[in-house]
């Protein structure tokens, strides 16, 4: 599949009112007459479905030549599929190359501190995001001994776990915000080749080879199931084996979900 033709139109031919759109020099240029050719609420769908995989594409674009080449470098492993990409890009960041999440992952993959540092890149980690985590831990201990003492009827211990958990909860939200707006001030107006000295989770070059390579690893283990390794990149492969498949996390499933439904329209515009 050459990306290169699907983002210069080729996903848009054939598509009734969004026939008559063209792309000139990577920009929507307004069509000289557009005849309606469907009903209303179809066309508007289709218009948002435009909108959005253009959107999901802009910020991939000068990038178009390296996913290539990250996903031939990676074929052996498993096939990716660029649309994929797309869509995980979509989902994590709403292709925000500047996004960070409220725990700390950052990028238009959203890539989690430890997970970038175990992949080998450099990662501002500060003690903000260390006690966020350790405050956040506690938060989900005391959650569940309040919940087992509910269910053994201790309903005044219960109440103390409940007003324990709360805090370290307020606490975590405390450190981490910190956390985002240190890293945000850090790579503010920075170059790509200084944010390399910064956090390379946002370099976009590194963080579409992070994508692609964990992406054919999750795809080869899950034998080509495109559910589950999607779940996977959200869950990671630990959670997919113990649970032979899809994660029960709520998180995980509405995940998996909103990816196939972004990775199901860029095919179908394709198309």
């Amino acid at each position: 599949m050459n990306l290169t033709n699907i983002i210069r139109g080729t996903i848009f031919t054939g598509m009734g009112f969004l026939s008559s759109l063209y792309i000139s020099d990577n920009v929507l240029s307004p069509p000289k007459q557009i005849t309606p050719v469907v009903e209303a609420k179809e066309e508007e769908r289709e218009r948002v479905g435009l909108e959005e995989i253009q959107e999901s594409f802009s910020v991939l674009m000068p990038y178009i030549d390296h996913i290539e080449t990250a996903i031939e470098r990676n074929k052996d492993i498993y096939p990716v599929d660029p649309l994929l990409i797309a869509a995980i890009v979509k989902v994590e960041s709403s292709s925000n190359a500047h996004a960070v999440s409220w725990v700390g992952a950052a990028g238009l993959f959203q890539i989690m501190p430890e997970t970038a540092k175990e992949y080998g890149f450099n990662v501002h980690i500060t003690d903000d995001f260390k006690n966020g985590w350790k405050e956040w831990r506690q938060y989900i201990r005391q959650n569940s001994l309040a919940e087992r003492y509910f269910h053994q009827n201790n309903f005044e211990r219960a109440r103390r776990m409940e007003i324990s958990s709360d805090e370290h909860h307020r606490k975590a939200t405390r450190f981490f915000d910190r956390y985002k707006k240190d890293l945000l001030n850090k790579i503010k107006g920075k170059s790509q080749e200084e944010i390399l000295e910064i956090d390379q989770r946002f370099h976009i070059p590194f963080a579409i080879d992070f994508c692609i390579e964990t992406m054919a690893k999750n795809l080869r283990a899950s034998n080509g199931d495109l559910r589950v390794a999607i779940a996977a990149y959200n869950a990671g492969l630990g959670a997919v084996r113990k649970y032979k498949g899809i994660p029960t996390y709520s998180q995980t499933v509405i995940y998996q979900n909103k990816v196939m439904n972004a990775y199901n329209k860029l095919k179908k515009l394709e198309r």
